[in-house]
C-alpha cells in the first residue's frame, strides 16, 4: 500500500457531542453552549450538515476573531441568509467591509461603556411599556412587527450612539 503524501494525514477532529445529544443546545443555546464546553473543552465541535464550531477559551476567540480572521470565513447558510433579512453588517461582514464598520463601533464596547448599556437597555423598554400600556387603555391596537423595530433601533441607538433614532 503506498504511502499518503505528506500532509495528507486526517487531523483529529475537536471532540463534540452526536446530534442526537443537541437538543439542549438548540432549545437554550447559552446554556447548551456552556453544558457543552463542560463536557467537551474550549473547542467543540457541532455536527450536522456545515462544519461549526463552539470556541471559548480567549485566547482562541481572539486568534479566530482579529489575529488571523482572514483565514476564518463566516460564510454559511445561516450568514447568508441573515443578510437577506439584516443585510450587510458587522456581525455578518467580512474583509474591508467589516474593519470600516468595526471602527465606527468600537469606541462602544470599552469597559465604561458596557457598563452603561444595561440601565439604558431597561430605560428604552420601560418608555415602549408605558406607551404601549397607553395604547392598550385606549384601545389602540399595535403592530407587533414595528413595535420590535422600533424598540431595537431605539435601544442601538442609545446604547452605540447616545442618541434617539
Amino acid at each position: 500500500m503506498p504511502a499518503s503524501p505528506p500532509g495528507s494525514e486526517r487531523r483529529p477532529r475537536p471532540p463534540g457531542p452526536r446530534f442526537a445529544g443537541m437538543g439542549k443546545f438548540f432549545a437554550d443555546p447559552l446554556a447548551g453552549s456552556v453544558a457543552l464546553m463542560q463536557a467537551h473543552g474550549d473547542v467543540v465541535r457541532i455536527p450536522g450538515i456545515f462544519r461549526a464550531y463552539l470556541i471559548s477559551h480567549p485566547e482562541h476567540v481572539q486568534h479566530v476573531l482579529r489575529s488571523r480572521m482572514k483565514n476564518y470565513s463566516k460564510s454559511s447558510v445561516l450568514t447568508n441568509r441573515s443578510k437577506l433579512i439584516f443585510g450587510e453588517n458587522v456581525v455578518s461582514s467580512e474583509g474591508e467591509f467589516w474593519v470600516n464598520r468595526r471602527r465606527i463601533v468600537q469606541p462602544s464596547f470599552v469597559h465604561g461603556e458596557v457598563t452603561t448599556f444595561p440601565p439604558r437597555m431597561s430605560s428604552v423598554t420601560h418608555a415602549f411599556l408605558d406607551e404601549w400600556e397607553q395604547a392598550r387603555a385606549a384601545g389602540r391596537p399595535l403592530d407587533l412587527a414595528l413595535e420590535m423595530r422600533r424598540v431595537t433601533l431605539e435601544i442601538l441607538g442609545q446604547t452605540l450612539f447616545r442618541a434617539r433614532i
